[in-house]
């Protein structure tokens, strides 16, 4: 019967969250083009989340009334 190979070991590289007062971080403003990743957050807009907020609101007075 074959064996898998054991895993390697490695040792844990830690941790790569720096905080942003850090003396050796330089923070650089960049723009991005519309097109690129970076600038596409995944947030909703807040019209959008106002809209949920409404039509959650309608559809909550809606099963109390009824």
């Amino acid at each position: 019967m074959l064996q898998r190979p054991s895993p390697g070991r490695r040792k844990s590289s830690g941790t790569i969250i720096v905080p942003r007062d850090a003396p050796y971080i330089e923070i650089q403003n960049e723009a991005y083009d519309e097109s690129d990743a970076r600038t596409m957050s995944p947030r909703r807009a807040s019209e959008e989340t106002d809209n949920i907020y409404h039509e959650a609101k309608r559809a909550l007075e809606y099963v109390a009334l009824y």
